[in-house]
């Protein structure tokens, strides 16, 4: 269970989770050390699990292709062949196991369509056996909000991650490595990065502030295990009958407490929604909410629960120079 000062904690890093302890504290009007030790005791129970760089892998040429596979005849050994299998693709960049209509959720990230098709048409020449139903989208973007507690502590001062939007910009391969040692680790120390660059932590600080504003680099957040908070994350997908209710939808998603993603997608549903909730009741009052607030522009639903994340990358792989 998190107490108050816990839960500002955590919802200040999720603002920013390269704010340094002192600044943590200031904000919060508390001890450096009372920061510190209660961000220790975080890490070390697994609450916070890492911390990682939000990129907008959109502006870099790449596109984002999710699939959900319906799995018939599959045995606990045979799915996890097909998991760690997925896992160990360098273009994955999400690889979870999910309940409700689909068993497995992938998300790929990829520079052109052809390398997507030889990727699954792989995969599906090794599996196809055990599918019942698979279905593709791309995604035209997508908002990603706050945590659930942080909404209501941050108020006003609580960042929306746009990814997607704007012209493609060009990096060259200093700031790419630097895009993925943050995105392992967003809090590591600017003298650690020099290190490992072999670059000053001026030079590197310099760098960063460039991919910021390149927006390319949107914040540093931490990764939690919200089960262990009592959370559960539940997908809903939405068809719409105008694409008119996305802006209406957009602006109650970024009013709730309990939504954390928003995702435009093609050739799937037209609106996605990820919810936090405590418990199943919970989620059902959330979504029962929203079939109310939205029932001239719904055409249908469809829901799913994730089990598991078995992989989750936000830096695009680049081969090493």
């Amino acid at each position: 269970m998190l107490d108050s000062i816990d839960e500002k904690i955590i919802s200040e890093l999720d603002n920013d989770a390269r704010k340094s302890s002192s600044q943590v504290a200031k904000r919060l009007h508390l001890a450096k050390s009372v920061v510190n030790y209660r961000i220790k005791r975080l890490e070390r129970g697994g609450i916070i699990k890492r911390y990682y760089a939000v990129i907008d892998s959109y502006r870099l040429g790449y596109s984002s292709y999710r699939i959900y596979v319906g799995l018939r005849n599959a045995s606990p050994v045979k799915e996890k062949e097909m998991i760690d299998y997925l896992a160990a693709l360098s273009q994955t960049r999400w690889v979870g196991l999910i309940k409700g209509r689909y068993n497995l959720g992938i998300v790929f990230l990829i520079k052109n369509q052809s390398e997507f098709v030889a990727l699954w048409e792989e995969f599906a020449s090794r599996y196809r056996e055990y599918f019942s139903e698979t279905t593709v989208g791309i995604s035209k973007g997508l908002e990603r909000y706050r945590l659930p507690f942080a909404k209501k502590h941050l108020k006003t001062r609580a960042k929306i991650d746009e990814v997607g939007v704007g012209e493609i910009v060009k990096i060259d391969p200093v700031e790419s490595k630097l895009l993925n040692i943050l995105s392992g680790n967003a809090k590591l120390p600017l003298f650690d990065i020099a290190k490992q660059m072999q670059l000053s932590p001026a030079a590197i600080n310099y760098r960063i502030k460039q991919l910021v504003k390149k927006k390319v680099l949107l914040g540093f957040r931490p990764i939690l295990d919200m089960e262990k908070l009592g959370y559960t994350l539940y997908k809903v997908d939405f068809n719409l009958k105008t694409l008119s209710g996305y802006e209406r939808m957009r602006k109650f998603a970024t009013e709730q407490e309990s939504v954390f993603c928003l995702v435009k997608t093609i050739g799937a549903p037209d609106v996605e929604l990820e919810i936090y909730a405590k418990s199943t009741a919970e989620f059902y009052n959330i979504l029962d909410l929203i079939r109310l607030k939205f029932e001239d522009v719904i055409v249908d639903y469809n829901f799913l629960m994730y089990a598991d994340i078995i992989k989750f990358r936000y830096a695009p792989y680049t081969e090493p120079s």
